[in-house]
């Protein structure tokens, strides 16, 4: 069914204000390869039919299997590769949907600090195939306005409170979970651009000392920790998921040479960057 007043849309002064979330609707041919070296907004993939695979800073060489629902934080690397034909939507989003008050909130982020953290996805549940369906249908009918987009991400929020349990959306939304949102998403958005914690506290315009108090509060580590955490994921997915050279992997990540990312290599995966690599290609 076509859209007859697709002119009028256009025409119109809520179709042409900037959304802060937006869904698109993807089909993929076998073997379709996608990726971003820094994921600009934090993503959910819906995938309706088909398989793909995900490689990000959290996961590698992730399977996301047909009715499943996977996250991409924003500031992550992605690779994605589809492994069939395959659709699937994806939600584009800086804030994150409201799924819960602010007493919900708060119980998720208590059970964030609970939960040894390792990627997962979830299952489509309750009325997710119908609420996709329908939006799928918008999509395609160029149905573009951004309050389309807004509403249905607040549908999705009451679906998932509805037909998801706390410990399930913790675990899912583990990466974007914060009391204090706004500092959760300067984090994300901008440690890849620094080298040290000094320089995150100089970009966010306040003292080392109050930086790493209100990090601490807001991500239950030391601001150092973390940063070495993700450092060590994102050199880890070049190495495994791209043809870049170790020199160019270790003059992106800021090491004075490939000695230096060779001893990096070993001290925390025990292996140097080309075993790493041979053992990845060897799986796959």
């Amino acid at each position: 069914m076509g859209n007859f007043k697709e002119t009028e849309q256009i025409d119109c002064h809520y179709y042409n204000t900037p959304s802060p979330c937006k869904f698109r609707s993807f089909e993929l041919k076998s073997e379709t390869r996608f990726t971003e070296t820094r994921n600009e907004f934090t993503r959910i993939i819906f995938l309706l039919t088909g398989e793909i695979t995900i490689d990000c800073d959290a996961c590698y060489n992730h399977t996301l299997k047909q009715q499943e629902i996977a996250l991409l934080p924003i500031g992550c690397r992605i690779a994605i590769n589809a492994e069939q034909e395959s659709s699937l939507i994806v939600c584009s989003f800086l804030k994150m949907p409201q799924v819960c008050n602010r007493v919900q909130l708060s119980n998720l982020t208590r059970l964030k600090k609970s939960i040894i953290y390792h990627y997962n996805t979830l299952p489509f549940r309750g009325e997710m195939p119908d609420y996709l369906s329908l939006l799928k249908l918008y999509l395609n009918s160029k149905v573009d306005c951004p309050r389309i987009h807004e509403g249905k991400l607040e549908e999705l929020g009451i679906l998932f409170r509805t037909y998801y349990s706390n410990e399930e959306l913790a675990t899912f939304l583990y990466p974007v979970i914060n009391e204090n949102e706004e500092f959760n998403q300067f984090v994300l958005t901008n440690y890849r651009t620094v080298s040290t914690v000094e320089e995150l506290a100089e970009k966010a315009n306040i003292s080392l000392s109050s930086f790493n108090r209100k990090f601490r509060r807001y991500f239950s580590e030391s601001a150092f920790r973390w940063m070495q955490k993700k450092r060590a994921e994102g050199i880890l997915h070049d190495i495994k998921t791209t043809n870049k050279s170790f020199q160019e992997i270790s003059l992106d990540w800021r090491f004075s040479s490939q000695s230096h990312l060779t001893k990096f290599c070993k001290l925390q995966y025990g292996l140097p960057p080309r075993e790493i690599r041979k053992k990845s290609q060897m799986k796959t």
